[in-house]
């Protein structure tokens, strides 16, 4: 028998075996960085998952706070500009002027305009409702009061001319022309001199009422003030016109006040919006961060 055949077959197991070592330690050697990179896409991954909860978690904090934020801002706003409007009106610059129960039913007027915006159009009627509200509470108000003071200065004015008429018709043909002269002109003008001046009275007291509402001057001084001043009475221009189209007479006597409170409440209402979602975003990162830390301890 050939012993170093035998030895040699012998062998090659050995050799296998020192093959498949090399190999193993190979692999192992290549598997090194790969254990690096999983623990850096754990940490990648955790740092992901945290960055989606607070985002998750900030919005759904937006969706609920962000708008109650807005509607308690452009309703307060609202309310404001009315009060501060009557107060001017009154020849003062402080809003306590005004008594508490004025006051109280302007403010409770958002929550009338809110119900009756969200039965007709909605939570954009809502919120329409809300801040047009105290502008069509008090506009009014002073547009009842315009409209009662121009009618009577209209009759007034209608008794004048009558009056006017009737002395120098007198005078060229007698008393008899003088007295028809006077109630031909009495009825004319009686009937619609009242009218039209009761409208002009309604849709220039509420004007004023608007102008003041969105913080006109009386006596504007400096370059700002005075540009507020061009702004108010384009925008209480506009209004009026549009008021004039959508509703004649009675629509221009309301529609300056209504959009008057319902710039200052949406200016208002949107900065509350915008504010109302940081804070949810702040609120939701600090909750995450003292869970997280929570956890940690």
């Amino acid at each position: 028998m050939d012993l170093k055949a035998v030895g040699g077959f012998n062998n090659v197991p050995a050799r296998a075996d020192a093959g498949a070592l090399k190999n193993k330690k190979a692999v192992e050697k290549t598997a090194e960085p790969n254990d690096k990179i999983t623990i850096s896409d754990e940490s990648f991954l955790k740092k992901a998952f945290i960055n989606t909860t607070k985002i998750v978690a900030g919005t759904a904090l937006a969706v609920v706070f962000a708008p109650a934020k807005a509607i308690a801002e452009g309703a307060k706003a609202a309310s404001a500009s009315a009060v501060n409007a009557l107060a001017m009106e009154a020849g003062s610059d402080d809003p306590n002027t005004i008594s508490p129960r004025v006051r109280a039913m302007i403010q409770s007027s958002s929550v009338v305009g809110a119900a009756a915006g969200l039965a007709l159009a909605g939570p954009v009627g809502m919120a329409l409702g809300i801040v047009a509200a105290p502008g069509i509470a008090v506009g009014a108000e002073k547009a009842f009061i315009g409209g009662v003071r121009g009618a009577a200065k209209g009759w007034k004015a209608a008794m004048n001319t009558a009056d006017s008429v009737s002395s120098y018709t007198e005078k060229i043909f007698g008393k008899t022309s003088a007295k028809i002269a006077h109630a031909t002109t009495t009825v004319l003008l009686g009937a619609t001199l009242p009218a039209v001046m009761a409208v002009g009275g309604a849709i220039l007291n509420n004007s004023l009422f608007a102008l003041r509402a969105l913080g006109a001057k009386d006596y504007p001084t400096g370059i700002k003030e005075k540009l507020d001043n061009a702004l108010a009475i384009g925008i209480t221009f506009m209004s009026t016109a549009a008021g004039v189209v959508s509703g004649y007479g009675v629509g221009a006597a309301v529609m300056p006040g209504a959009v008057a409170t319902s710039v200052k409440g949406g200016a208002a209402a949107a900065e509350g919006f915008a504010d109302g979602i940081v804070r949810s975003f702040k609120a939701a990162n600090a909750a995450v961060d003292h869970l997280i830390d929570g956890k940690k301890a």
